[in-house]
């Protein structure tokens, strides 16, 4: 199983494949067939439940296209532990995190836990690098339009004899009409 893990792994560009997945290529054969049966109900209920869930998610207004690898990953888990905690078909990769006094599912679910905050975390971590570029042309902007050059703030020369005045010259008059004079 793990080096199932480490090939998928490295075919999916460094992201860890669904559980899924890795059951599934595990527990058929090269034709297609299924040599475990049990596997394979486990599988169609994890990614039926994913599936579930996934769209009672769009149906309350949350932000959720398809299902996502840790929403396969937390219903594989629920869908096959067993009374012990420990996951069918995973062999050894389920041990791979646990804790020593932890059971192979709650390590599991822990892991899908972290995994989902990280992928939060990285969506805002880009929203607001883009709120940040939109903040920093806006303020390039503000201080072209009030004569400053703004990668070195220094006063921009302006040419004494120009024919005719430039858009930004006519707006930052009207800013300074509207501004309060100190």
């Amino acid at each position: 199983m793990n080096k199932v893990h480490a090939s998928k792994t490295v075919e999916a560009g460094g992201v860890a494949p669904a559980l899924t997945e890795l059951v599934r290529k595990t527990h058929t054969l090269k034709d297609g067939t299924c040599i475990d049966k049990r596997a394979e109900a486990y599988v169609k209920a994890a990614e039926s439940l994913a599936l579930e869930r996934s769209e009672s998610a769009t149906a309350t207004g949350e932000t959720a296209s398809a299902t996502s690898t840790q929403q396969l990953n937390a219903a594989y888990i629920e869908m096959a532990t067993n009374t012990k905690g420990r996951v069918y078909g995973l062999g050894s990769l389920q041990y791979v995190d646990a804790e020593p006094k932890e059971s192979p599912a709650a390590s599991l679910c822990r892991s899908v836990g972290v995994d989902g905050r990280l992928t939060t975390v990285e969506g805002v971590v880009t929203g607001l690098k883009d709120d940040f570029s939109g903040l920093k042309q806006s303020i390039d902007l503000l201080l072209r339009m009030n004569g400053v050059d703004p990668v070195m703030h220094q006063p921009i020369p302006r040419e004494s004899g120009a024919s005719a005045p430039s858009p930004h010259s006519d707006s930052s008059r009207e800013l300074n009409q509207h501004s309060p004079t100190h």
